[in-house]
């Protein structure tokens, strides 16, 4: 008998042997898909955390699981401690839960996470490491300096080792299935790295795993073992999830996906974390799409360009965080009085200042609706998620086109950054930018005597518009009649005023026929409590996965959330409400309550209990949970 059998026999009797504790326990009557499992990724920055969680995550959708990937990085380039979460479900899952499953600890720091570990924790940790924390965790250590000296493989490479190890651990036990399966890892290693040592790395510690296999006693792990054995993994699905369209992808890259289906054509940025992304992003595809990608050397000059481009009819966004936001408010005042179209995305970060560049906030809300001086019609758009981000974009594009006005994209860090599943196609997209109009309604004429009236006085206050080439066009920052001359006159200031002010009408009157606010029902099978959760932004992801879960204790939700913010779609969001007289909760990032004084100035008055968490830290499940059942008293 070879030594391969011999230890593929000792697992197989194990495994059984596991089959049995797992029966008598309280996990035996859960399965996957009534679980959500955690995978923490943790180091130094310059360690390859994210990378390395990336790379987990990339798999295990692969394998057809639902997947959130998020990170947690400090300020620094390198040293500290940053991590990341690959959390994962047979179900949807759009946040973490807080207790780790798998920490997988680059540097053996585990002081950070010691709330976050027990004794149903596996815990990862290279062989030169010493445990500084009392922990009942179970800890394996991998030989990563054996491993480099016999197989020659870089150091920075070992962190796949640890990948490796892990996806032994948590089970492939058939031989045969285990080779498909290991030659499907290799080419998303080949993917996410472009290099053959990776592999090499990944092939180390998975072998390791397998000559070392462990027995493991404590019952949870035994579960997620056996729940997440991939010799039960359906070949269909792998097939099928690779044959789709469907990817795993950044919230940034969402965002920049959306607008390049909408048709842009220029973008302007200054790197500021955390939109920087997108800049890169872009860059990348700028050939692909006939792309203008420029970074100037400050927001305003970024800002500027943007609105040249716009007046030379390019489809044109900008990228920026708060402190950038705030220099271009001047600016965005001139895209409202010019009626020049511009996207702008603002991903929030902790704040005031340069505050917690790296981490997560809500509290622009009210500086989006408000910003730039004077009075004219914006946009503000939230998505909650990447797929809103994506599909929301390219609202914020068609609205702006067709209005002449700015719109604001009002995402943050935790969208940003975060990893889950999209539907995209980039060739479906390059076909959709070849296709795309005008989608301004009025077409420009020039009357006789040669003269272009781009604030043509209309109805609707929407004027035909052309560009430089079709016509003399004279785009105007001072208040300006029809043709665009700087005028004094009040009579003509008050006729320009209105006529912005009717495209604010017509936009409210549009946003009010369009999906502008989203309602998701949590239904319990006996109810205890019914309860009415309003929220905006990130918040809405985990809120769903805890209002899932509170549906299986007795409590039948609500959930609405307007994704359109400026103009508030009031109409909408009262349809959405009305006649609800039970208790009423509103859940945001912000130590002010933002959103609560946003219903009240549009004339909505809510008796609700405000949930605020401002540590620049998004919400976990089991937190965010029990601060709803202590409002419920459940």
């Amino acid at each position: 008998m070879t030594l391969e059998s011999v230890i593929e026999n000792k697992r197989k009797k194990i495994i059984k042997k596991k089959r049995h504790l797992r029966s008598k326990t309280k996990l035996g009557k859960h399965r996957l898909s009534n679980n959500k499992f955690s995978i923490v990724v943790a180091g130094k920055a310059g360690q390859g955390v994210k990378s390395t969680a990336c790379l987990i995550a990339k798999i295990l959708h692969g394998f057809g699981f639902h997947v959130f990937c998020s990170h947690d990085y400090q300020s620094l380039i390198t040293g500290g401690h940053n991590f990341s979460y690959v959390t994962f479900s047979n179900l949807p899952i759009e946040s973490n839960k807080k207790q780790i499953d798998i920490l997988i600890s680059l540097d053996g720091n585990l002081s950070k996470h010691v709330g976050q570990i027990n004794n149903n924790t596996l815990v990862l940790l290279p062989d030169t490491t010493q445990v500084e924390v009392e922990t009942k965790a179970q800890i394996v250590k991998l030989p990563l300096e054996i491993f480099r000296t016999k197989n020659s493989i870089n150091r920075r490479m070992l962190n796949t080792s640890f990948v490796g190890y892990l996806f032994d651990f948590i089970g492939v036990y058939s031989k045969v299935w285990r080779d498909k399966l290991l030659g499907f890892i290799q080419e998303k290693i080949r993917q996410h790295y472009s290099n053959s040592e990776n592999i090499q790395a990944f092939l180390v510690g998975y072998s390791f795993g397998w000559q070392n296999f462990v027995e493991f006693s404590n019952s949870s792990i035994s579960f997620l073992m056996e729940s997440l054995n991939m010799s039960r993994i359906n070949k269909n699905r792998i097939n099928n999830r690779n044959k789709s369209s469907t990817k795993l992808i950044e919230g940034n890259e969402a965002v920049a996906l959306g607008a390049l289906n909408a048709g842009l054509s220029c973008y302007y940025a200054y790197p500021m974390t955390p939109a920087t992304s997108i800049l890169g992003f872009l860059k990348k595809q700028a050939n692909n799409f006939s792309l203008k990608v420029v970074q100037p050397e400050n927001e305003i000059s970024v800002i500027n360009m943007a609105l040249g481009s716009s007046y030379a009819g390019c489809k044109t966004m900008v990228g920026t965080s708060g402190g950038g936001f705030a220099l271009m408010t001047e600016a965005l005042s001139m895209s409202g009085m010019a009626e020049l179209p511009v996207v702008i995305v603002l991903s929030q970060r902790g704040g005031p200042s340069t505050g917690v560049p790296t981490y997560t906030s809500q509290s622009d809300l009210l500086f989006a609706v408000h910003a730039g001086h004077g009075d004219f019609p914006k946009v503000v758009i939230a998505p909650a998620d990447n797929e809103q981000a994506f599909t929301y974009t390219q609202v914020a594009f068609h609205l702006s086109d067709r209005f002449g006005v700015p719109s604001i994209i009002l995402i943050d860090k935790h969208i940003s950054s975060s990893y889950t599943s999209l539907d995209f196609n980039l060739k479906k997209i390059k076909s959709n930018r070849k296709q795309l109009q005008l989608l301004w309604s009025h077409e420009a004429k020039v009357n006789e005597k040669g003269i272009y009236k781009i604030y043509k006085l209309t109805k609707d206050g929407i004027s035909p518009r052309a560009f430089p080439g079709q016509a003399i066009v004279k785009a105007n920052s001072y208040e300006h009649d029809e043709s665009g001359l700087t005028t004094e006159d009040p009579k003509v200031i008050n006729s320009m005023q209105e006529k912005r002010f009717r495209k604010k009408e017509a936009l409210v009157s549009m946003i009010e026929k369009i999906d502008s606010v989203k309602a998701y029902d949590f239904k319990a099978t006996r109810t205890k409590v019914k309860l009415l959760v309003l929220a905006f932004g990130s918040t809405i992801m985990v809120l769903k996965d805890v209002l899932r879960n509170l549906a299986k204790q007795g409590v039948t939700s609500k959930l609405v959330q307007p994704v359109l913010i400026e103009p508030f779609p009031k109409k909408q969001f009262l349809s959405h409400i009305k006649g609800f007289k039970n208790k009423t909760i509103i859940v945001e990032q912000n130590s002010t309550s933002q959103f609560s004084k946003l219903l009240n100035e549009n004339g909505i008055k809510v008796r609700a209990k405000s949930i605020l968490k401002y540590d620049a830290r998004p919400f976990y499940i089991e937190e965010l949970e029990e601060k709803i059942k202590k409002i419920l008293k459940l």
